[in-house]
């Protein structure tokens, strides 16, 4: 019997790990850090993400709270 080749779909009866399971694992953060932070990326316009990126704003809470009060 071969061997599961690399990479590529899973066989029959295999899950594969999705996409929060695999960078939270090499992040060595939760599952639902991922989730959360990816949610808040898509909160926050590319141009914004891209003028706080390395300055204090850019920190997930003050995302987190940047994306609620665009909302008000």
């Amino acid at each position: 019997m071969k061997d599961a080749p690399k990479g590529g779909r899973p066989r029959n009866g295999e899950k594969s790990a999705s996409y929060s399971d695999q960078a939270a694992a090499s992040l060595g953060v939760s599952k639902r850090t991922v989730q959360v932070d990816l949610q808040r990326g898509k909160k926050i316009s590319p141009d914004v993400l891209a003028e706080v990126a390395g300055t204090d704003l850019d920190k997930g809470t003050v995302q987190r709270d940047l994306t609620r009060a665009r909302k008000l």
